[in-house]
């Protein structure tokens, strides 16, 4: 099949300018860019539409023997977004260009588009091709930002009002953005969602999903991981220590603030515990000048900035407990995959899909990160008990395996690619 793929953004290329950071930091840039080397490596001719925003004239074109992936020079000012992410008159030319040039496709599988790439998309790639899938990995369809209303943290209802969106988009609000993307939406055949909770979300806020397909990684290979693991303990001096995993875009809603008041509470009998905050140095600081307690914590905080995807491994590798302490409706957060892969228990959030990666009790223990007794129990809890890690972490190794697996994520996808 000739297969194109769309998301916003890219990574995953080597030794081209789509290759780590700081390109494709999140989560679906990470997924887009391991189908399209598993779609190529099944056989399949690979294209890869994406954009980039530090150029606002050239065209990127990268191709290696599996994938070619093009990026178009998309931006616009921000108070407009929530208007040009439908229908944007560059991004809707280029693409019309780049589909007449490269087009018909026996298949077009969507993601995010809510960006730069636009709703309008969607509509032009159905001229193309008779089968096109749209993965939904965030609510943005829905929303006009992240879900973590009161009615859904309380009464984990992600049904959102117009005073919601109001408040989610302030003076960019667009009364008609909702309808607008409903109406484009229809020109997908098959609408996928990432999770059971990013489903319910979808269709209680009028947008229907038709399956839900888990993300999935390979295996973590621990033994090629040691020797970067010993050169970031060394570089990090955490040898002997106690080191909780906070890795992923640091923001507010992520729990980060939560993680701080634990991590207070837990150094008290536990003082040889480190927070490892695998993410952009600024945002990390931001939250610390947030934090009232910063002076007691801080120097038991080691924050990395933005590291390869390869160094996020190994330092899941080198850590004792992974955390995603998530206040929002979190859709699917792949370093609780990537954690269990690695042999590692999880603490997560009881907001979102976690729990549908996460075994409570089994690989790690779900808790509300609001309530810091509990989050900090959860923490001592497994530090206490060197066996009960171990046994988690191989629950999770083998959970993942079973039902995590890049493979079994590949032949859902192309099983319904494949469909005419």
């Amino acid at each position: 099949m000739k297969i194109l793929l769309l998301n916003d953004d890219f990574t995953g290329l080597k030794d081209t300018a789509f290759d780590g950071e700081p390109r494709g930091r999140g989560g679906a840039a990470i997924v887009v860019a391991s189908l399209a080397e598993e779609y190529a490596r099944a056989g399949h001719t690979v294209e890869v539409l994406t954009t980039h925003q530090s150029d606002p004239q050239s065209i990127v074109e990268e191709r290696t023997s599996h994938v070619c992936v093009t990026s178009l020079p998309i931006r616009y000012p921000k108070r407009l977004r929530h208007y040009l992410t439908l229908w944007n008159p560059k991004a809707s030319r280029l693409i019309s260009a780049f589909l007449k040039a490269n087009g018909p496709f026996d298949a077009v599988h969507v993601h995010n588009v809510h960006s730069f790439l636009t709703y309008n998309a969607i509509p032009l790639v159905r001229q193309y091709s008779r089968n096109v899938i749209i993965t939904f990995h965030d609510a943005m369809s829905v929303a006009y930002g992240r879900i973590g209303t009161p009615q859904y943290l309380e009464k984990n209802d992600p049904h959102l009002t117009i005073l919601d969106h109001v408040r989610l988009a302030g003076r960019s609000y667009n009364p008609l953005r909702n309808s607008i993307i409903r109406r484009m939406l229809r020109s997908a055949t098959t609408k996928i969602s990432v999770s059971r909770a990013l489903r319910e979300a979808l269709e209680k806020n009028g947008v229907v999903v038709d399956a839900v397909i888990h993300n999935g990684i390979t295996a973590l290979d621990g033994d090629a991981l040691e020797k970067r693991t010993q050169e970031l303990r060394r570089m990090w001096n955490v040898e002997g220590k106690s080191v909780l995993f906070l890795g992923g875009r640091l923001r507010k809603e992520k729990g980060v603030l939560h993680a701080f008041e634990a991590l207070r509470m837990v150094r008290e009998t536990h003082p040889n515990t480190v927070l490892l905050l695998v993410g952009a140095r600024s945002d990390a600081e931001v939250l610390l000048r947030n934090y009232p307690h910063a002076d007691v914590i801080q120097s038991y905080i080691i924050i990395t900035d933005w590291i390869p995807q390869s160094d996020v491994r190994a330092a899941l590798w080198l850590s004792d407990i992974c955390l995603t302490p998530s206040v929002y409706l979190d859709p699917f957060v792949l370093v609780n995959v990537e954690a269990m892969s690695a042999g590692k228990p999880v603490i997560g959030t009881r907001f979102g899909g976690t729990h549908e990666i996460v075994e409570n009790g089994k690989t790690g223990f779900i808790i509300d990160p609001r309530n810091a007794g509990e989050f900090a129990k959860a923490i001592t809890k497994l530090l206490d008990d060197p066996d009960l890690r171990q046994r988690m972490g191989n629950a999770g190794r083998e959970r993942v395996q079973k039902n995590f697996s890049l493979t079994k994520q590949v032949q859902q996808y192309l099983d319904l690619l494949s469909r005419e």
